[in-house]
């Protein structure tokens, strides 16, 4: 039986996710805007053109309602589109922190064992990329030190044999 361990830290590459997380922000704050300006300016220019009686009090007590009722739910929208942002960040910069580590080994000289993606993670087929060539160099760094071991032999062969003397050459 595989237990899955639950992961805490959900922000691992601050400049990336950071980014993305602002990028959601703004856009969420734009969308607020968008909707708070369709919402509220239609109630705006019918109060200027009311003249001063009970319908204009009517919809002052109507705005005044839907800007207190705005509010709380503008913030709690921002807060979800922060929550999603992180999300949508993690499920990115996880697979691009593992993807940069190896690639930091493999300039090390170290091939690494393969990458494994969670199952709600994007970049899956850069990551299979990245293992194949990682197979693929670590087949020819085996193909080379099995060169290099052959050709160590042969040369000890050749010093054997050069070290004899001539006479005794069969």
């Amino acid at each position: 039986m595989r237990f899955r361990i639950q992961r805490w830290r959900h922000i691992v590459d601050w400049k990336l996710q950071g980014s993305l997380i602002l990028h959601g922000l703004i856009y969420g704050c734009l969308v607020l805007v968008a909707v708070s300006l369709g919402i509220f300016s239609p109630l705006l220019w019918d109060l200027g053109s009311v003249g001063m009686n009970s319908s204009f009090e009517e919809q002052s007590i109507v705005m005044l309602y839907m800007h207190e009722r705005f509010w709380p739910l503008a913030v709690l929208c921002l807060v979800l589109v922060v929550l999603g942002a992180v999300r949508y960040s993690h499920r990115v910069a996880g697979p691009m922190v593992r993807y940069k580590r190896n690639l930091r080994l493999l300039a090390d000289g170290k091939i690494t064992p393969p990458l494994r993606t969670r199952r709600a993670d994007f970049m899956k087929e850069e990551v299979s990329c990245l293992n194949e060539a990682m197979f693929g160099v670590g087949e020819r760094v085996d193909a080379i030190r099995c060169a290099q071991i052959d050709l160590a032999r042969k040369l000890d062969a050749c010093v054997a044999a050069s070290s004899e003397p001539p006479g005794e050459l069969t």
